[in-house]
C-alpha cells in the first residue's frame, strides 16, 4: 500500500492515471500503464527512477522464516517487470541474518548479491541486522541470532565491493553503526572510512588501532 500511494503522488505530479496493472509477484503493488509511467517519469527528469526491494538474503530457509512472503523466485518477477519499464532496481540485503550458520553468512552475502545483480540491480544497499522490535532479541536468547559488530560489518563490505567488480555500486547503511563498535578510540575512524567508501565504491586502508588491537585484515 506504501508503494501504491508513493505512485498514486508520482503520477498525480505527471498528470497520469495508474491504477489498474498489477505488479506480479507483488499484488499489493497496483500501476495503470505501468509502461506509460515509466516513459514519463524517464522525460520528466533526467534522474532514472529507481524502485528499492527488500530481498534481505537468498538463503531460501532464511527468507522463508523472516516471514518476508515471498521467494526469490517471486523477487525474480518482480524485478523482470521493473526491468520491462526500464525502472532502475536497488536491493535490499542483510548482513548477518538470523537463521543462516555463522560460517556460512560470508558465503550467503555474496550469494545474495549475485542473485541482486541478476535480477538486474544496478545498487546493493547492505544493512547490517539489528535488534529493536523484540523478534531478535528472542531469537538471540535460542542462539539463532547474534548482532554483528563492526569488523565483521567491515568484512562484509569489503568482500561484496570486491565481488560486485564495478558490476553494481554497493552501500553499506551507516545508522545505529556506532553500536556495533567495541572501541570509542577508532570508532570514528572506522565509520569515516566505510562512509568514504560509500562514496568512492573501492577498498580503502583499514583502521589500525593500537588500544583495541582489531582492523578488518584480523577481524
Amino acid at each position: 500500500p506504501r508503494v501504491e500511494r508513493f505512485l498514486d503522488a508520482l503520477a498525480g505530479h505527471w498528470s497520469l492515471d495508474i491504477a489498474a496493472l498489477r505488479c506480479p509477484g507483488r499484488p499489493d503493488v497496483a500501476t495503470t500503464g505501468g509502461a506509460a509511467f515509466a516513459r514519463r517519469a524517464r522525460t520528466a527528469t533526467p534522474v532514472r527512477l529507481e524502485v528499492a526491494m527488500g530481498l534481505e538474503t537468498a538463503h531460501p530457509e532464511a527468507l522463508e522464516r523472516l516471514h518476508k512472503r515471498m521467494s526469490v523466485d517471486t523477487f525474480r518477477v518482480a524485478a523482470r517487470w521493473l526491468e520491462a519499464r526500464e525502472l532502475a532496481l536497488r536491493v535490499f540485503l542483510l548482513i548477518a541474518p538470523p537463521f543462516i550458520p555463522p560460517d556460512e553468512q560470508d558465503a550467503w552475502l555474496l550469494h545474495s548479491i549475485e542473485e541482486a545483480l541478476a535480477c538486474g540491480a544496478t545498487a546493493v544497499s547492505l544493512i547490517a541486522t539489528r535488534p529493536g522490535n523484540g523478534a531478535l532479541e528472542a531469537l538471540a536468547t535460542e542462539g539463532l541470532f547474534d548482532r554483528p559488530r563492526l569488523p565483521a560489518i567491515e568484512r562484509s563490505f569489503d568482500a561484496a565491493l570486491a565481488h560486485a567488480a564495478g558490476r553494481a555500486r554497493i552501500f553499506l547503511d551507516l545508522w545505529d553503526l556506532d553500536r556495533t563498535a567495541t572501541c570509542s578510540e577508532c570508532r570514528a575512524d572506522r565509520r569515516a572510512r566505510l562512509h568514504a567508501m560509500n562514496l568512492a565504491q573501492q577498498i580503502l586502508p583499514v583502521v589500525e588501532c593500537a588500544r583495541c588491537a582489531v582492523s578488518m585484515a584480523t577481524a
